[in-house]
């Protein structure tokens, strides 16, 4: 491992530990996850028994992860969404699939693969529209007392570099836009500097969704990195109910 990454590492295995102390204490229902690589024409969820990722991308074909999902959680948000408009109706395409990004904080969080998960996607509406299906979603998981944690990811700014040695790199636009999203300054954030997104991984639209679910949340950014000229964050933000 790059000696520029070692202490990223250290800190995001702190925060994750921190986090999994939190549901050791307070058991929760489901995880809900979203990333980049669910993207649909419109919002879908997954309703399925189980989801698979296999590492062979990772030359790792030998790790597989499978996780169950919560049918009458997820039945339960489609009848909701597809009712308000938000999702499409739930034969128009199926998550069963996750991918590394919500898999390797997953297995952080739960290794034993004992909470259920759903996946949320994306889709190819604009940023008040992830914004308000967040805040749509997390009325329906608050009105029907769901304890649930929410987990996004996606890259911020990505200028790669192959080479391992080259110092970090800080992106003002990835801190600006993280502050926006922390103190949920969500008119800043719907009329951000376009040309940023030019950069950024399907144009940060988890991370709009992750704005309008933890709209009355306390959020905090625990660590920042631009290592690999690709900018890494881990934010987290905490229920006032916690």
């Amino acid at each position: 491992m790059s000696g520029q990454l070692r202490p990223y590492v250290a800190e995001i295995y702190h925060e994750f530990s921190k986090i999994k102390s939190i549901i050791q204490e307070q058991p929760i229902d489901v995880i809900l996850i979203t990333s980049p690589h669910f993207q649909g024409g419109a919002f879908q969820i997954g309703i399925s028994n189980y989801y698979l990722y296999e590492f062979s991308q990772f030359n790792r074909s030998d790790i597989k992860d499978k996780r169950e999902g919560h049918l009458k959680i997820s039945n339960l948000i489609q009848t909701i969404g597809e009712e308000a408009g938000f999702l499409a109706p739930n034969d128009y395409q199926k998550i069963s699939i996750v991918d590394y990004g919500t898999v390797v904080p997953l297995k952080f969080l739960d290794p034993g693969s004992n909470i259920p998960i759903i996946p949320i996607s994306i889709s190819m509406g604009n940023f008040l529209d992830h914004i308000n299906w967040g805040i749509k979603l997390r009325s329906i998981i608050d009105e029907n007392n769901i304890n649930a944690l929410f987990i996004t990811s996606t890259e911020l700014s990505q200028t790669f570099s192959n080479n391992p040695k080259d110092k970090p790199t800080t992106h003002k636009e990835d801190l600006k836009f993280i502050n926006l999203l922390i103190n949920h300054e969500i008119d800043e954030l719907v009329n951000f500097n376009k040309s940023y997104f030019h950069t950024t991984e399907n144009e940060l639209k988890t991370t709009y969704l992750l704005a309008g679910y933890s709209k009355e949340d306390q959020g905090l950014l625990s660590r920042y990195t631009g290592v690999i000229g690709v900018g890494c964050a881990f934010v987290h933000f905490k229920s006032n109910l916690e």
